[in-house]
């Protein structure tokens, strides 16, 4: 199979293959190119999109989040960030201060929030 963007290079391998009696290397990738859209959809029928079951509740692995998400949306619908340290995630949170709306949701351990047990 012959995939090459040089013209001069598919134009001699097409002359290979008319000397060979085989279909010329334009017409192969064509029909590569088709069979690679066909195996995709047939891969995705009946799928409307991916994405987390709504059943199983999200686990926030070891480390410090922030919520972001578009001023004036509803909470709970942005995206959360982990970040490894406090620094970092501070540093984050003020990075995406300009344009858009952060929430500290602070640091995590075992999918627990630490800062609610030293609360009790």
């Amino acid at each position: 199979m012959i995939c090459c963007r040089n013209p001069e290079i598919v134009k001699s391998a097409d002359k290979d293959c008319q000397l060979q009696n085989q279909p010329s290397a334009i017409f192969r990738i064509n029909i590569y190119l088709s069979l690679l859209q066909t195996k995709k959809h047939l891969f995705m029928k009946g799928k409307k999109g991916g994405g987390r079951p709504p059943s199983k509740p999200v686990v926030f692995k070891d480390g410090f989040y922030i919520e972001v998400r578009n001023r004036g949306t509803d909470p709970g619908h942005g995206i959360k960030l982990r970040k490894a340290t406090r620094e970092e995630m501070l540093q984050a949170a003020e990075e995406y201060r300009k344009t858009k709306l952060v929430i500290i949701l602070g640091e995590y351990k075992d999918g627990v929030q630490v800062s609610s047990k030293k609360a009790k």
